[in-house]
């Protein structure tokens, strides 16, 4: 029972059925509203107090499933233990390599994709630059029998200081070399193959253009890890 005047303290929100205390402030006064019924400084702290327990138990309530709920009971199918349903990963490497080759001529301004892909290892990614590098080499200077042009119609091509075509092949041809960038792709730093040659472009003549073929790794996280090779 409360007389006139007198204000009912509000139920507990928790569900607890015990009052709430109001009878003194966190800083001592009386909690009351001041003579413009707005709140006293008093009562604004008992409220913010309040609301942080009650935020507090919602989230302890929901950090805590139910035994047998499902949540956190089991790794989903494929992932290990430390990717289970709801729990973060303890480890963060590259989530897969993204692979180009580029043709770049500075001269002429231009900048040409000649070829992308993605892959899930280091290994597949090495793999595919040198399929791209062999592919490139062999536009650039077919062999008898290689690429769409008849043999009859190619011509041995005169002696010069530029060789993309052969940089290209000796780097696909290095299985040593490959296997040290497969493990500095493995640490999350990028790798390429990178020559250059003469050709012509309409209007400019004759130009020095860049080839490159690379491999980046796509990063999930900042925590890194090495990748399997």
């Amino acid at each position: 029972m409360t007389g006139a005047g007198q204000v009912a303290p509000p139920a507990d929100p928790s569900g607890a059925g015990a009052p709430l205390d109001v009878a003194t402030a966190a800083d001592g006064s009386d909690g009351e509203r001041d003579g413009e019924g707005i709140p006293s400084l008093g009562e604004l702290r008992r409220r913010n107090a309040e609301l942080r327990r009650l935020v507090e138990r919602h989230l302890r309530g929901a950090a805590s499933p139910a035994p047998g709920s499902g949540r956190h009971d089991a790794p989903r199918a494929g992932l290990p233990a430390d990717r289970a349903v709801g729990l973060p990963p303890t480890r963060l490497g590259p989530c897969g390599y993204w692979n180009e080759s580029v043709a770049r001529c500075p001269d002429a301004g231009g900048e040409w994709y000649l070829g992308s892909g993605w892959t899930a290892t280091p290994a597949d990614s090495l793999a595919w630059m040198r399929a791209e590098a062999e592919r490139l080499a062999r536009a650039l200077s077919p062999r008898p029998g290689e690429g769409p042009a008849p043999s009859e119609a190619l011509r041995p091509a005169a002696a010069t200081s530029w060789d993309p075509a052969g940089v290209l092949r000796g780097w696909a041809a290095d299985d040593a070399y490959q296997r040290v960038q497969a493990g500095a792709l493995g640490e999350g730093r990028p790798v390429s193959v990178n020559t250059r040659g003469p050709d012509r472009v309409c209007g400019l003549g004759g130009v020095e253009v860049l080839y490159s073929v690379s491999a980046r790794p796509v990063c999930c996280g900042r925590a890194r890890t090495r990748a399997p090779i």
